[in-house]
């Protein structure tokens, strides 16, 4: 992304990044709705309103093209809502009634802008300032009535942006898990192994993946049906979930592949963590038809190395562990050299003597 050129990157934060869309889009809407009546009021010969706002609509623009630009959002939506909060509060102090109406489209907004319980402080604060400072609502049952209409929206508001960020998160997690087995699909994995290798690039420690295959798993299909055969592939998920470590994730790459990233691990240990998988799967996985066992293949990442090279070169390791007669765990060679060229793959001593499951 950093060589792309700057429309190029600021189309691509529009469409990866659900928050800043939602806002460029309310900012935009925003100043295109108040630049006409900052027109009308410098001709009417209301200059300070007409300079409120004008301000207003760029309190709106210039923090929401910081944050497309630079990608810092926190600083520049932080900006948007203070600036605009200030303008709203003066409006509804030179305009009287006419200008408190300005205070329920912001609140609205601010749900969007800096989350649900920053939203409600912000709403009720913005209320509580233009009671204090706003004109033309000088009787009590008029402020009463203000106060508790501009209330309301801030609570339904509330309730509402609480629904759409539930029903977003819902999308989210089904766009990035597998519906059988409840792990992450492939395109979470594709982000993921980007984004590991882009950290390591940086100078991160190195990461890892293990590819698993689960031994003979077309037999258990054909001999036991299908719903036999998804059992199996959900419960050895669940069980490779529960043996790697929190900040492992695992992921099913397709049919009964699977594949388990590791963030960090040492270089030395690798071989260690493979094994005990494939003892943890060989040790508690059953279907009628005895014990179920799966192959690895591993691979450290090698620094400047593409994702598909480095998962390459663990399905490789993985071909070598079928071929070797299965239930093992192989390791592709790694150096830590970046400029040594990638040697074949050496297979981990692991349960060598172990029959083929069936």
């Amino acid at each position: 992304m950093l060589g792309l050129p700057p429309w190029e990157r600021i189309l691509h934060r529009l469409r990866h990044d659900y928050a800043l869309a939602t806002v460029a889009a309310l900012a935009g809407c925003g100043a295109l709705v108040i630049l006409p009546f900052a027109v009308y009021r410098f001709l009417s010969g209301q200059i300070v309103v007409g300079v409120i706002d004008v301000l207003v609509a760029l309190s709106l623009l210039v923090p929401t093209w910081h944050a497309l630009v630079t990608g810092n959002n926190r600083i520049a939506f932080v900006a948007m809502m203070t600036l605009a909060g200030i303008g709203a509060v003066a409006v509804s102090r030179f305009l009287g009634l006419a200008g408190h109406f300005w205070l329920f489209p912001l609140v609205v907004a601010s749900y969007a802008v800096v989350g649900l319980r920053r939203a409600l402080v912000v709403g009720f604060v913005l209320i509580a300032l233009v009671l204090v400072f706003g004109t033309g609502i000088e009787r009590m049952p008029d402020r009463l009535s203000y106060a508790a209409t501009a209330a309301l929206v801030v609570i339904l508001a509330a309730i509402s942006a609480y629904q759409v960020e539930r029903q977003r998160c819902a999308l989210e997690l089904a766009a990035a898990t597998d519906a059988l087995t409840g792990v992450g699909n492939r395109r979470k994995m594709d982000a993921d192994l980007r984004q590991a290798a882009e950290l390591a690039a940086r100078g991160s420690p190195l990461p890892a993946v293990l590819v698993l295959d689960i031994d003979h798993f077309k037999s258990i299909n054909d001999r036991f049906g299908h719903e036999a055969g998804d059992r199996v592939l959900s419960e050895f998920a669940q069980l490779i979930s529960h043996a790697v470590r929190q900040s492992d994730r695992v992921y099913r790459m397709g049919g009964e592949e699977f594949l388990v990233l590791l963030p960090m691990v040492d270089p030395n240990g690798l071989d260690v963590v493979a094994e005990k998988l494939r003892r943890c799967i060989e040790a508690n996985l059953r279907c009628a038809g005895g014990a179920v066992t799966c192959s690895l293949g591993a691979a450290l990442h090698q620094r400047g190395e593409s994702v598909d090279a480095w998962v390459g070169r663990a399905d490789k390791a993985l071909y070598q562990a079928k071929q070797a007669g299965r239930n093992q765990a192989c390791i592709a060679t790694w150096s830590p050299d970046p400029r040594r060229q990638f040697g074949p793959e050496r297979r981990n001593a692991s349960s060598a003597q172990a029959p083929p499951s069936s």
